[in-house]
């Protein structure tokens, strides 16, 4: 199957949804499909001294990155970008197009292209692309990545399919160093680690 993630986000660069597009890509790829993966060019906004995008990453070579320009800070251009991203779909003719940014999405949806939309907070959903998304006859269902999400999904309304896909990580085994400190409490105990990201609404 050939898959076209439409993103937002600037590869390379530290944040979280560069990351999870990043292995995203990859996993499909690593399953036997073809990937794409578009990002806004925004060289300014890019991390630097990285010399392999894929090796920053700790991800193979194995799916496809094109950069779209963008022109994010300039309100009259601000919708090409989802422009851009919808004209490589046409062209590319892909069997799925995948992703967590509204306008493209949009666009490949209106040019007929199965579209799926994945989100992490309810809050999306009022956005001007994705209210238009959603009534589209090409948009194929939402994507959230919690049961809660789900629910609050569900409250507002939306009818149509929602798939709950929790995000997951590489089963890779790291040595896990445990500061002295902490250690000589522990006796033998199981060592318990607890984590939060933002406390966004929808996140659970």
């Amino acid at each position: 199957m050939k898959i076209l993630y439409i993103s937002s986000s600037r590869v390379p660069s530290r944040s979280a949804n560069s990351i999870h597009v990043m292995r995203m890509c990859s996993a499909w790829a690593e399953a036997g499909h073809r990937a794409v993966l578009l990002t806004q060019h925004e060289p300014q906004q890019y991390q630097s001294g990285v010399k392999d995008i894929f090796d920053f990453y700790g991800v193979e070579k194995n799916f496809k990155l094109i950069r779209i320009p963008s022109f994010s800070r300039n309100l009259i251009f601000a919708h090409l970008y989802g422009i851009l991203c919808g004209l490589y779909g046409l062209l590319s003719r892909p069997d799925i197009v995948y992703g967590r940014e509204g306008s493209g999405l949009y666009w490949t949806a209106l040019f007929r292209l199965p579209t799926v939309f994945e989100i992490h907070n309810p809050q999306v959903l009022d956005g001007f692309y994705p209210r238009k998304l959603i009534t589209l006859r090409a948009f194929s269902h939402l994507v959230v990545i919690s049961t809660e999400l789900k629910k609050l999904v569900e409250q507002r309304g939306f009818t149509r399919p929602v798939l709950v896909a929790h995000d997951g990580a590489d089963q890779e085994i790291l040595p896990l160093k445990i500061p002295a400190h902490i250690e000589s409490h522990l006796q033998d105990q199981t060592v318990k680690i607890g984590y939060t990201g933002h406390l966004y609404p929808g996140k659970g």
